[in-house]
């Protein structure tokens, strides 16, 4: 009866589905229009922990860039949901805009961090440098590969918080 009521924004129901709800209201929210056509609210119903892990990874290819970031970053979900949300955000960084992925860099999760540091451009380089989860190892095998762009290194040498690692740089 609730889900018939569509006089409820989508800002509501995103705050209801960060509550503790029955798996059975998930289950028919992610398949009764109009909700299930929205794909915030699916978002809202994969980062939802009582969601079952099957119904999460069926949900994940219709999600927004930025929530299957937030999903890979969920340490209350599942492995393989988070595993296969970062897998989708992968193969969707080719597609995405410049300020999209300027943006994912600062947020994403390890292995997109690695995807992201491949990319020439310096604006991404630099937010990749931002991100807490990036770490040292990652970046100075980034920065190794033989077809490693120059972006990453010269961020780094430019970044405070990388460009004084062990007082010789990233030992590169």
């Amino acid at each position: 009866a609730v889900l018939a009521r569509t006089e409820l924004d989508e800002v509501a129901m995103l705050g209801v589905l960060r509550r503790a709800v029955p798996v059975r209201f998930l289950e028919l929210l992610a398949v009764t229009p109009p909700w299930s056509e929205r794909p915030r609210l699916l978002g809202g119903v994969a980062m939802n922990p009582r969601t079952p892990r099957v119904l999460a990874l069926r949900l994940l290819p219709s999600l927004f860039w930025r929530d299957l970031a937030e999903v890979a970053a969920s340490p209350r979900l599942p492995k393989a949901v988070r595993g296969r949300a970062e897998a989708i955000l992968q193969d969707q960084i080719a597609d995405m805009r410049l300020g999209e992925k300027v943006t994912l860099a600062k947020i994403a999760t390890t292995p997109v961090l690695v995807r992201l540091l491949a990319e020439t451009e310096p604006k991404i380089a630099r937010s990749c440098l931002i991100n807490p989860r990036l770490r040292e190892e990652d970046l100075v095998t980034a920065v190794r590969q033989a077809t490693a762009s120059p972006a990453p290194l010269e961020a780094a040498a430019a970044c405070s918080r990388w460009g004084e690692r062990h007082a010789g740089g990233l030992g590169v």
